[in-house]
């Protein structure tokens, strides 16, 4: 018999390990039978849920019964795509955050100019750009000269410069944004790195955001909340050391950096988007006075759909509540890209259109909620109306306003397969049919 009061000691596994056991668990999880609801299925890793039934209309990036978030650790189990939608799927961080070698012209050239320095082929007073990395409008650039690292994180209107940090042990925290960004300095055998916002209402997993890690350095943009309380580093073990989480309490965070507009934007007026701005809970929006209510949509009495474009983003925000109520709110940004997750429950990356699903109506006699509505934003100024069909499925027809649309009241156990968005121009001629699966 096991002596329970005789286990070995505890011990962290490599990473490996876990990426290991992910994809091997991703490749037992298959849709089930039965009905589809806004379900996150408990799959042995504690992962966030973007919804708690009961709640109202909340967001999520698509997630059925049997279906597991994105943890953005570790390469994907499977690839996304037809036929794998509702496989558990992990994205490298590096692909959620868009990274690439060195800097772009353009943005070397903002970077320079906000250090006072000058640009030289491709090299700057901050010393030699190791990487760019962005989410939801925020980019940062990581330099390092020397010993030293900096970062210079970008939006559409402003620019930001954090001071020069030497490595002081496994991981330290130099830089922090009103963005939501952080970034810092590792010791040079660390390999993975998340950062835990205690403000957050939906982190991504158990030790809350995972960073990219390279060069020395780590980097998260657009990720916390914009004013977070304690935050802790969790610094991944490996073949040669141990997992270590450190703590920064509010008062050792890095002190703010004003950033410095250099390309200013105007304010269109958003009174309209007014209960999503701002939001606890959520990574702020960049350049929040720039966003341009498109419209609302009551979606039932008391679910509230919200959309506001800017710099080629959608955000998405529903609010719950009665009239006259206080209510919730949630908010999500879509660039259009990885940063929130794979994209295999959407249209495919195309020219025209970008999708963002949303549950609402949740009960507890559903256990979740089956009907969506599919929000998007085009991008091609021929587009006027866009449709939605499917097998045995009536379709829905709605105009583009302002570049974005709502296609409501699609409920995902009617029997419709093989579901398609169509755009069409102002002369009724078809643009484009793209996929989705829904």
């Amino acid at each position: 018999m096991i002596n329970l009061d005789d286990l070995p000691d505890r011990r962290p596994l490599p990473p490996a390990v876990r990426t290991v056991a992910r994809q091997r668990l991703g490749e037992g999880i298959a849709e089930r039978t039965g009905a589809r609801t806004a379900r996150a299925a408990a799959t042995g890793v504690t992962l966030a849920v973007f919804a708690v039934t009961g709640l109202g209309a909340v967001l999520l990036h698509h997630l059925r019964t049997g279906d597991a978030p994105t943890a953005g650790h570790a390469p994907a189990a499977t690839p996304a795509g037809p036929g794998n939608s509702d496989t558990f799927h992990i994205l490298p961080v590096e692909q959620r955050y868009a990274v690439h070698d060195g800097v772009s012209a353009a943005d070397a050239a903002r970077c320079g100019r906000a250090q006072a320095g000058t640009v030289q082929n491709g090299r700057s007073a901050l010393g030699t750009a190791l990487f760019t990395a962005s989410a939801r409008g925020a980019t940062v650039v990581a330099y390092r000269s020397g010993d030293t690292a900096r970062f210079c994180e970008l939006t559409p209107e402003t620019v930001s410069l954090s001071v020069a940090g030497a490595p002081a042990g496994d991981a330290d925290l130099t830089y922090l944004s009103p963005t939501g960004t952080a970034a810092g300095i590792v010791g040079p055998d660390v390999k993975s790195l998340s950062v835990f916002d205690d403000h957050l209402q939906w982190p991504t997993t158990t030790d809350g955001e995972p960073a990219v890690v390279r060069d020395g350095v780590f980097v998260l943009p657009n990720s916390l909340t914009a004013a977070p309380g304690t935050l802790r580093l969790s610094v991944g073990a490996t073949a040669s050391r141990a997992a270590t989480t450190i703590a920064v309490d509010a008062a050792h965070l890095p002190a703010a950096v004003a950033p410095r507009t250099d390309r200013p934007q105007p304010s269109p007026g958003q009174a309209a988007f007014a209960p999503c701005r701002g939001l606890a809970g959520f990574p702020p929006l960049v350049d929040a006075h720039a966003w341009k209510t498109t419209g609302r949509t009551d979606l039932t009495v008391n679910d509230h759909l919200h959309l506001a474009r800017y710099d080629g983003m959608l955000a998405v925000c529903t609010t719950t509540g009665a009239a006259g109520s206080a209510g919730t709110a949630e908010l999500l940004v879509d660039d259009g890209a990885d940063s929130n997750g794979v994209r295999a429950d959407e249209v495919p990356v195309n020219p025209y259109l970008f999708t963002h699903t949303v549950f609402y109506d949740f009960s507890t006699a559903k256990h979740g909620s089956e009907t969506v509505a599919v929000t998007g934003l085009v991008t091609d100024d021929r587009a006027a109306t866009v449709s939605l069909s499917g097998t045995g499925h009536r379709a829905i027809t709605v105009p583009v306003i302002d570049r974005t649309f709502v296609l409501a009241g699609i409920n995902l156990n009617d029997g419709a397969d093989q579901r398609t968005i169509t755009v069409y121009g102002d002369d009724g001629r078809v643009l484009a049919e793209q996929p989705i699966n829904l």
